[in-house]
């Protein structure tokens, strides 16, 4: 390295050279110049040493923040990568889920159209197995019959009403002893018996020439959400509606039945799926009332419970 300037150890000014030594004009003193031109130099390189290691310190910090922020760069990386990753599954099974749905209910809708024929076909066997009885068989003969009966008199005779209610909730709760699937716009519900059915109101309609006893059957009904994210239950009651018809009192004072004429049915909004109805006010007019208000054929009705 070539020193451009010397200066003087006692006063800092220019030294110059004059018969071999170095002379300082200000302050007037003289120095060896070898001696003076390596301690210049020593303290040169000196500044150099110290600059330099302040570099290096200066390049490890920087070389330390860039490796820092590499670092953080490469865990955010991964983390939005086991972020889509994430989502990816997710959108596998809700698409794994949709599937099975659209199969389970395609599944439905086929048994549901292999019942509805199999009932069609069983009733028009049994109505066609009905007229060919009743045209060989002679029409049956019955005992002195007493009509205008009254609630009275049925709550008088209480084995007729139990053994009849018996029959009637055993036939509802064998009728819907399966589920009901009802499929909504967010989830798919589960529907069974919650509760034994019950009857909770008597229909009595009586004139000379025949009397009908109804009974309004209430099945209370538990429906689950069947979604694996979802816990909901809801619950509703649906009705039914059934009948005997030709109830007398015979002359040995008891009340007869055909028991072959014990009736279930629904209103014109029957659900078929449901095997019954949701409004039972709507099978009362159209089953009860509608007889009283009838101009050719007007039957008394009386309602009571038990």
């Amino acid at each position: 390295m070539q020193l451009k300037s010397l200066n003087c150890k006692n006063c800092g000014n220019p030294l110059r050279e004059e018969n071999g030594k170095l002379h300082c004009n200000v302050c007037g003193s003289f120095f060896d110049m070898e001696e003076n031109l390596g301690a210049q130099k020593m303290e040169h390189i000196q500044k150099s040493l110290k600059e330099a290691e302040a570099s290096i310190e200066t390049d490890k910090k920087a070389l330390e923040e860039f490796m820092r922020v590499k670092e953080e760069a490469e865990i955010e990386a991964e983390r939005k990568k086991r972020e889509r990753m994430e989502a990816q599954m997710r959108e596998i099974r809700k698409r794994a889920n949709q599937k099975a749905i659209r199969q389970l209910m395609i599944t439905l809708v086929f048994s549901a159209a292999i019942i509805i024929l199999i009932i069609f076909l069983a009733t028009k066997y049994k109505n066609t197995n009905k007229n060919t009885t009743a045209k060989n068989n002679p029409p049956p003969t019955y005992v002195e019959k007493n009509y205008r009966i009254t609630p009275t008199d049925l709550k008088a005779n209480s084995a007729f009403l139990e053994d009849l209610t018996k029959r009637t909730v055993d036939a509802v709760k064998k009728d819907h002893a399966g589920s009901v699937y009802e499929s909504t716009t967010d989830a798919l519900y589960i529907w069974n018996l919650n509760e034994d059915p019950y009857i909770s109101e008597y229909y009595l309609t009586t004139r000379e020439d025949g009397n009908y006893l109804y009974m309004l059957v209430v099945l209370p009904m538990k429906g689950d959400n069947n979604s694996p994210q979802s816990d909901d239950v809801q619950y509703k009651d649906v009705y039914v509606m059934a009948f005997v018809e030709d109830v007398y009192i015979g002359e040995d004072g008891a009340i007869h039945y055909s028991e072959d004429k014990l009736n279930f049915d629904g209103s014109s909004e029957y659900n078929f799926f449901w095997h019954a109805d949701f409004d039972k006010d709507l099978l009362v007019r159209e089953f009860v009332s509608a007889k009283e208000v009838d101009p050719e054929k007007p039957y008394i009705v009386h309602m009571f419970m038990v």
